[in-house]
């Protein structure tokens, strides 16, 4: 949350535009990371029948899993940010 809290008030900012990539890639990448962990947990506790198609339980471990491959992935929000902290251009010709 405090990811997500931190990206939200740079983007208020105008002087923050690398800052406000660098929160933002942190924000998915956590984010996404908690959504698979909860979601994982829930399916374990619901058992054979959370795997069932059209079970809240299902539908919300699709879409906490979807939210790591759509781009930018979770690999390249990862590559993206350590290029950042490293003072690189996140994107180069």
């Amino acid at each position: 949350v405090a990811l997500l809290e931190s990206a939200g008030r740079e983007a208020m900012l105008p002087q923050s535009r690398g800052r406000l990539l660098k929160s933002a890639l942190a924000a998915k990448i956590a984010g996404c990371g908690l959504a698979r962990r909860a979601t994982d947990f829930a399916m374990q506790i619901s058992g054979g029948s959370g795997y069932n198609r059209g079970q809240r339980v299902e539908m919300l471990w699709r879409d906490g899993r979807a939210g790591s491959v759509m781009r930018p992935s979770d690999e390249v929000a990862q590559i993206l940010l350590g290029r950042l902290e490293c003072g690189l251009p996140a994107f180069s010709a």
